[in-house]
């Protein structure tokens, strides 16, 4: 029932998946996180296994399942525009004797994105003069901004350190203002 789906996960809950489409480990990455059931199920997240591996065609060779798919909603639109990748068995890249493990992936070539969990997509309503100020909250991560939005936060995230930065003559800097 839809009460017990929003309410926080407990050891009762870990045993009774109620979020079709996800595999058993991927439902207790997301409560780890705090998120609730109904949280994770209006997000609308997925595994990708073998059955589905097409769907990682646009992301890096080396990606592999199985995986988590996190759906990327952006501002005033509760319908996805893609999803970030969570592998269970994330790409290890070296270089210059640094090793940076890839615990998250988007597309090749893809454009930077901020996400909007649905629970605060008001905050990018036309205004109609009646609303008072608004808070917005900015963090780095979706599952972060979904439980934020979740506990009544406005709140939107960015993804990684690494999307920001441009390339120039094998050197990366940050992106300016």
């Amino acid at each position: 029932d839809r009460a017990s789906m929003s309410s926080p996960p407990g050891p009762a809950d870990s045993a009774q998946p109620k979020t079709p489409g996800l595999l058993p480990n991927h439902i207790e990455d997301l409560r780890r996180s705090g998120l609730t059931d109904a949280t994770v199920e209006s997000w609308g997240c997925f595994s990708i296994g073998p059955q589905n591996t097409v769907l990682l065609k646009p992301f890096a060779k080396g990606v592999t399942v199985p995986g988590l798919a996190l759906p990327i909603l952006a501002p005033g639109s509760l319908e996805t525009i893609g999803f970030a990748y969570k592998p269970d068995d994330p790409r290890k890249l070296e270089k210059g004797g640094r090793i940076r493990i890839c615990k998250y992936e988007l597309p090749r070539r893809g454009l930077n994105r901020i996400h909007v969990p649905r629970a605060a997509q008001y905050l990018f309503r036309p205004p109609d003069g009646r609303e008072g100020p608004m808070r917005l909250v900015i963090t780095e991560g979706q599952k972060k901004a979904e439980k934020a939005a979740q506990e009544g936060i406005g709140c939107i995230a960015v993804f990684g350190v690494w999307s920001w930065f441009d390339n120039f003559g094998g050197q990366s800097v940050p992106i300016e203002q």
